[in-house]
């Protein structure tokens, strides 16, 4: 079958008595900019993909592989992007395997109008979002249910220019996530190097959180950070920690942080370490604490 330049091939055969699906089906889209007008938007770039279904032990298995190719469209690019997606118990407790990875991305926010200090007009800089490419594999379970998520990815050549530039050279994360919908909570963990904002710099970043339940005022959020290499304006500084621990996000928030920076070097002036504590509550009706 073919409609607006996309092609359709194959066929899928539905057991009534099971209401499980099997067979193949590739779709090809040459020119995504056949779309446009359907879209609203220009587009450009290619398109295919395959889909297979498979009853395997009365649930509804499949497999999804797709891959985008010079894409253009809604304020973004991609030179290319793949999906490989494995289905399991589509139409009961689903779950899937993916992984995915994109190849020079890029989203463009648009330049606006704002209202200058002498009363004209000015246009503010669009702000231009990049990456060189970015990996992520993982496995989702019971996504009709208490979803759970563990997945790992990869992120390089980051950078942000425009009323503020930024850069980092590469991400890694591990994420290992549950009941997302109810009660979501988990473990995540990232470590950023090469990062460049502003005239500072800083070699590596890195960040490891657990939450538990944290749509109940109950609920509670766990964050250690660490931060080496720190240079800022010629101050320059070893090492920054923090310790942070915060409850009822949703409602009425409250923290208590404890930071740390060693090994401070500032226009000559040394010091050995400094450290910082304080706490809160009511963080966004009526903030209060001490410091």
């Amino acid at each position: 079958a073919e409609a607006m330049g996309a092609t359709a091939q194959g066929g899928l055969r539905l057991d009534l008595a099971t209401t499980l699906a099997q067979g193949d089906l590739q779709v090809t889209a040459e020119d995504l900019g056949r779309f446009s007008e359907l879209a609203g938007q220009a587009m450009s770039g290619s398109m295919k993909g395959t889909l297979t279904l498979a009853p395997q032990e009365g649930m509804q298995n499949g497999a999804l592989v797709a891959e985008l190719v010079g894409f253009r469209g809604f304020g973004a690019r991609a030179e290319r992007a793949d999906a490989n997606i494995s289905l399991r118990d589509a139409l009961g407790a689903p779950g899937a395997d993916f992984a995915i990875s994109a190849d020079g991305v890029l989203y463009v926010i648009p330049a606006e109008a704002a209202e200058a200090t002498d009363g004209d007009a000015a246009a503010a800089p669009e702000t231009r979002a990049s990456m060189v490419r970015a990996e992520v594999t993982g496995a989702a379970t019971d996504l009709t249910g208490a979803p759970a998520v563990i997945a790992s990815g990869e992120l390089t050549g980051l950078a942000v220019s425009g009323p503020a530039d930024a850069a980092v050279e590469g991400v890694t994360f591990e994420a290992d996530l549950h009941d997302l919908i109810a009660a979501p909570g988990g473990v995540f963990k990232a470590v950023a190097t090469g990062l460049e904002a502003e005239g500072a710099t800083l070699a590596e970043l890195r960040l490891d959180a657990t939450g538990d339940n944290l749509l109940d005022a109950a609920g509670t959020l766990v964050a250690d950070i660490a931060a080496s290499g720190l240079d800022a304006g010629g101050a320059t500084a070893r090492e920054v920690t923090a310790h942070v621990e915060a409850s009822d996000l949703t409602g009425a928030p409250a923290a208590t942080a404890t930071a740390k920076v060693s090994g401070i070097d500032a226009g000559g002036a040394t010091v050995r370490s400094a450290v910082l504590e304080a706490s809160g509550r009511d963080l966004v009706a009526a903030p209060n604490g001490t410091a």
